[in-house]
């Protein structure tokens, strides 16, 4: 036999039903959980500034220069090579620059080259000719006091939606180390005095660490020393971490390194329409770099000969990166977070009901008051429609040829139809109401006794002459009294007598409006429930049964 579905439940629809619990237990913990989450949405909002519409900082430039300090020093290791150090000028430390990037020598190995006899080493006609730069030859020199070294910085962002357009020189900014803890600060010439001071004050008031730059400053200037303290590189005399250097106990000040400095650009937190910017350095591991040149160097009596030489620098190529947000304050943004940060107080609902429905020891009541299953409403529509249609066949109609009404009182005085005619067609209607034993209708002996209200016909129905008797009610088992109606084409039958009480006016009004009388036959019939059995007295003895 296959499985009944009940599609009642099957497609059952779950709607929310709202429920005061009073409990103060959970009510106190669902307020709790309330405020937590406000008091997040709240920080959130504020500290990741999510009232503004930011976007990706595009279209900066970054510009470079370095200087020597004003007195190079020879350090120690310089005796480390053969060649000791170098004393460069800001514009040998550095070869050609590339775009966002310096290149600070540290070593330079300078190798002459070897040329064939009759060869030219500008213009080699053939392999045999080309100059050959043999390691055996190259001398090797560090270049002396390179932490002492300054870059001055100078770089411009700008927005691409916003019209953010802004220079460093008129900026706050901040060197952070490794841990992104303050190093230094750099704030414009504009700002009063007072900055400074509260700046220092996230110092120890060690003014030395605040700078304020100068009118004729453009960017901001900071030491090959800061830059290698920020990436957490204590010296360059450590052992490197490339392979080929590593291979050959070579120092980082010797394979030479990558720095990379991250600027990047945010609005300020106490102050959302002011842009400030941070510089954070990290060290490539295992990486190292060097840069080949070609020099000419004169030689001979008074230059008359020319040889070639190369320089195999290494060193630091420090690579700067612009990168961050730009923001707007915009009204739509901020609701927009709002309303998101709003589905966290589903949590709270969630965690109390959990502990409602689970934990608390009327889990149960709670249920029972929460979760609720209504009836069957497809089956009860059905019984409705069904109640229904057995009224409705209550009533049968028989062709007439006049519209006309009889009504006869039942018990109690409650008036019933006696006959209808309307349309052409008639029917008779003996419905009278039933009265059981369960109803609140007291059926006391006085009540039986009490003679019923005296029928009245109106003045449409039908004469006295064709107004034929009801038939005579029929008790049942239950105690309930039901008339037989019935109504079929047959001859008129004689002309019952009305009682004496029966008002003359309104039988002379009803003289008019003649018709032919159906008399009932037992042929056709229906049974209508009447109500509990009454005494055979009064009108009921005429052959009128009281309710």
């Amino acid at each position: 036999m296959g499985r009944h579905w009940d599609w009642d439940d099957v497609l059952s629809y779950s709607t929310f039903k709202t429920v005061k619990v009073r409990d103060r237990r959970l009510g106190g913990l669902h307020y709790f959980f309330m405020l937590l989450i406000v008091g997040y949405i709240v920080y959130t909002i504020f500290s990741k500034q999510l009232f503004l519409a930011t976007e990706s900082v595009t279209g900066g430039s970054v510009r470079t220069t370095i200087l020597p300090p004003s007195a190079l020093a020879s350090p120690p290791y310089c005796d480390t090579v053969a060649g000791k150090c170098l004393y460069l000028s800001s514009a040998q430390i550095t070869p050609t620059t590339e775009e966002s990037t310096i290149f600070v020598t540290t070593r330079v190995s300078l190798t002459n080259a070897t040329v064939a006899d009759g060869c030219n080493p500008f213009a080699p006609a053939s392999q045999a000719c080309q100059p050959g730069f043999p390691k055996s030859r190259a001398v090797d020199y560090y270049a002396a006091d390179v932490e002492n070294y300054t870059i001055m910085v100078e770089h411009t962002v700008r927005g691409f939606s916003t019209a953010i357009s802004l220079r460093n020189g008129d900026l706050r900014g901040k060197l952070l180390d490794v841990e992104g803890k303050p190093m230094r600060s750099y704030i414009p010439a504009s700002a009063p005095p007072a900055d400074r001071t509260d700046e220092a004050s996230h110092y120890g008031n060690d003014l030395s660490r605040v700078v304020v730059r100068g009118t004729n400053i453009a960017g901001d200037i900071f030491s090959i020393a800061d830059l290698l303290a920020a990436a957490n590189v204590s010296s360059l005399n450590l052992p490197t971490k490339s392979p080929s250097g590593a291979a050959n106990n070579e120092t980082m000040r010797f394979a030479g390194i990558v720095l990379i400095v991250m600027v990047d650009y945010a609005n300020m937190v106490s102050n959302p329409e002011e842009i400030s910017y941070t510089y954070r350095v990290s060290m490539i591991q295992g990486a190292e770099t060097k840069v080949l040149e070609n020099h000419y160097i004169p030689v001979g009596p008074l230059g008359a000969n020319v040889t070639m030489q190369q320089w195999n620098r290494h060193g630091i190529r420090i690579k700067f990166v612009q990168t961050g947000k730009l923001g707007q304050f915009q009204l739509i943004t901020l609701l927009t977070n709002v309303v998101a940060s709003f589905a966290l107080f589903r949590i709270a609902v969630l965690i109390v009901e959990f502990l409602m429905l689970r934990v608390l020891p009327e889990k149960d009541k709670y249920s029972a008051y929460k979760y609720q299953v209504t009836e069957d409403f497809h089956t009860a529509s059905r019984r409705s429609s069904v109640d229904a249609s057995r009224d409705n066949m209550e009533l049968e109609s028989v062709p007439s040829t006049a519209d006309s009404e009889t009504t006869v009182p039942a018990a109690g005085g409650t008036r019933a139809p006696l006959s209808r005619s309307r349309g052409g067609s008639s029917f008779s209607l003996f419905k009278l109401k039933s009265k059981s034993h369960d109803s609140n209708v007291q059926s006391s002996t006085a009540a039986e006794k009490q003679a019923p209200p005296v029928p009245t016909v109106p003045t449409a129905l039908l004469p006295p002459s064709e107004c034929a008797p009801p038939p005579p009610a029929t008790k049942l088992e239950n105690g309930g009294w039901y008339s037989l109606v019935s109504a079929i084409n047959a001859p008129p039958p004689p002309s019952p007598v009305l009682p004496s009480h029966v008002r003359e006016a309104d039988t002379a009004a009803a003289v008019g409006a003649r018709s032919p009388r159906v008399a009932p036959s037992p042929s056709v019939a229906t049974l209508s429930p009447l109500g509990p059995s009454p005494t055979p007295s009064g009108n009921a003895a005429a052959g009128y049964p009281r309710e």
